[in-house]
């Protein structure tokens, strides 16, 4: 089974995690590939994918949103997770916190398996505003490796009984197979091209330009708000 991991970060504590969750997942027997949201790249070819973002005041990345909704028709026949990283406090390990509202939108338009939220990190020698000032009053690292491999488990496991899935399927010919006539399973056929295609060296199309939806990306903050949020959710 093939993972995609793509990862939207700015300070580097996301980029990590993508890495944690990837290095959980070969260690449950997976072939992992884990790159930035923003690169070229398609998920074509790939069994799964998972797509992880920072918060910042309460918004998911914006380069993890953008490859979401680039790749939205392509994600809909994949199993897909969606993970976000940000609280500076044990919340996220204390129990499932609720989507941010950029999640739950694209969560709902892909038709996603699932979500999680993991604690963030903030260096304490952070530079640039906001993070500089967060750092002063809190920093660390809340990024919990026991639940990033409870996270890999539950990929690895639906992954194989998706894999089981589609063996129980091929192995099942319908009832009136003598009379049927020959098909091609261009689901099958556009994977394998995939995998090609990636052999030869290929990486998509630039993932550069307008998206279906951009309404939601505008980084306009309402800044008179943003102290209450700055302890939550660092810029990464």
């Amino acid at each position: 089974m093939r993972v995609l991991i793509v990862y939207g970060s700015k300070r580097g504590g996301t980029a990590g995690l993508a890495e944690m969750i990837g290095d959980a997942l070969v260690a449950d027997g997976l072939s992992v590939d884990v790159r930035p949201a923003r690169t070229r790249g398609s998920p074509l070819g790939f069994d799964a994918v998972i797509v992880a973002g920072a918060l910042y005041a309460f918004r998911w990345h914006r380069d993890a949103r953008r490859f979401a909704r680039r790749h939205a028709k392509v994600l809909r026949g994949l199993p897909v997770w969606l993970v976000a990283s940000g609280p500076l406090d044990d919340s996220a390990r204390a129990g499932t916190l609720p989507p941010v509202r950029h999640v739950a939108k694209i969560m709902a338009s892909i038709g996603a398996r699932g979500q999680v939220t993991f604690g963030g990190r903030l260096e304490p020698d952070a530079k640039g505003f906001p993070a500089s000032a967060m750092a002063k009053r809190v920093s660390g690292d809340w990024r919990d490796p026991e639940q990033v491999r409870e996270f890999a488990a539950v990929v690895a496991r639906s992954g194989n009984d998706r894999i089981a899935e589609m063996s129980e399927v091929k192995r099942e010919p319908p009832e009136n197979a003598a009379e049927q006539r020959p098909t091609i399973d261009l689901s099958t056929a556009i994977g394998e091209a995939g995998h090609e295609v990636q052999e030869l060296g290929y990486e998509g199309i630039p993932d550069t330009g307008p998206t279906l939806d951009e309404r939601d990306d505008d980084d306009e903050i309402a800044w008179d708000h943003l102290d209450a949020t700055m302890s939550q959710f660092p810029p990464d």
